[in-house]
């Protein structure tokens, strides 16, 4: 995401299609800073291989290869398009707003939950369209991960944290799913927003603070400059990876639009 490239090892055998990626970058630090040695880490990434092994995923291959349950695990991932260029042209995805709509295949088992990305290739071997995708993961995003609708305060508390106060007339709104993963693909659904803008009966701002979130609060409640600057803010402090985007969006209660104000 966000153009972040990282180094990783993949290990599989002969006709296996499933197999972990095992990412170097942070083994790379620990190197540096002399906390650990390599002999340690060919051990610990034996240790992962070997888990891996055994792990259900290992075992999903004839599901993971079948068009069926791609297609009922096809889930929205939504990531910055100017930003994504390069991985745009190799993946089907749709464009909103200054947003592009990726689509993600979900793995779950009793344990764990992971994923893979759909690319170009997957559409050929599969032969499904944009629209097969796209169908199928609006039918599935919010069966497979929820929605949360949460005040910001409350949230912060609960997590031990200060409130911040930017001045606002309304405690804001936090929309995102129950794993609070990838959670802004909550705005492919126009409906969270058409009932928190009747049950508030004003327009809203919806501010994009991460991949993760949507906060969203009444249209009145601050000027669309300011609402900028404290976006902007935010994403200073957030890891790159996890930067959605720079603008503010507005959800028009009487159309039922999303736009981003000029």
């Amino acid at each position: 995401n966000n153009g972040i490239e990282q180094i990783g090892l993949n290990i599989s055998f002969q006709r296996q299609h499933v197999c972990p990626i095992i990412y170097l970058d942070e083994y790379f630090k620990l190197i540096e800073n002399r906390s650990i040695t390599i002999q340690q880490i060919k051990e610990e990434v034996l240790t992962i291989f070997k888990k891996s092994m055994h792990s259900e995923e290992a075992d999903m291959t004839d599901f993971i290869l079948n068009k069926d349950y791609m297609l009922r695990n096809i889930y929205y991932s939504v990531v910055n398009k100017e930003r994504n260029q390069h991985l745009l042209q190799n993946c089907p995805h749709c464009e909103v707003l200054d947003l592009a709509v990726l689509f993600r295949c979900c793995i779950k088992n009793s344990s764990s939950r992971s994923s893979f990305l759909i690319y170009n290739n997957h559409m050929e071997t599969f032969g499904v369209s944009i629209k097969d995708l796209y169908d199928a993961a609006y039918k599935n995003t919010l069966k497979l991960f929820g929605c949360d609708i949460d005040n910001l305060s409350s949230l912060i508390k609960d997590m031990g944290g200060d409130i911040i106060d930017v001045s606002l007339k309304d405690d804001p709104i936090v929309v995102s799913n129950h794993d609070k993963m990838e959670g802004a693909s909550l705005i492919m659904y126009s409906q969270i927003f058409e009932n928190l803008s009747q049950k508030l009966n004003a327009d809203l701002y919806i501010l994009p603070s991460s991949i993760h979130e949507l906060i969203i609060l009444k249209a009145d409640a601050a000027e669309a400059n300011e609402l900028k600057e404290i976006v902007h803010s935010v994403n200073m402090t957030l890891d790159k990876e996890d930067f959605l985007s720079d603008s503010i969006y507005r959800y028009d209660k009487d159309s039922g639009l999303i736009i981003i104000p000029s």
